[in-house]
């Protein structure tokens, strides 16, 4: 098996159990996270470590803002970075998030909800870290 499935696989099932993990219990993993960033060893190109700067958005959001995007999101942003690079971590990023407010908007019209709504952001994160790792 090329190293490239290899740590495609790997990935995929680590991020389908960050996806499970933050849907029941709003959070991620420390553990699933670092397992996740341990699979950048397998790049053919250091220069992908650059993608850990993907997480700064996300970062900055955090700071500014109360509640909403957590620490397991930021870390799980900068964790698919160094997997990805910088490119497409950005692309995994808008891949996301647009399924994220998809997701969101739609909920709010089935549910008829108003006000704050408090989703898990990992699993759209995730999605879009797929989407990303299979365009690049």
């Amino acid at each position: 098996m090329p190293v490239n499935a290899l740590q495609g696989c790997l990935l995929m099932v680590l991020l389908v159990l960050v996806s499970v993990y933050d849907i029941r219990k709003r959070m991620i993993p420390d553990q699933l996270q670092v397992a996740i960033a341990c699979l950048a060893v397998l790049n053919d190109s250091w220069v992908t470590l650059f993608g850990i700067f993907g997480a700064l958005p996300y970062l900055c959001v955090a700071y500014v803002s109360d509640d909403g995007i957590g620490g397991g999101d930021i870390k799980l942003a900068a964790a698919t970075g160094l997997i990805l690079g910088l490119p497409a971590s950005i692309l995994a990023s808008l891949v996301g998030l647009f399924l994220f407010l998809l997701f969101g908007l739609a909920y709010r019209v089935v549910r008829k909800r108003k006000g704050r709504l408090a989703l898990p952001l990992g699993p759209f994160l995730a999605a879009g870290t797929i989407t990303a790792y299979f365009v690049k």
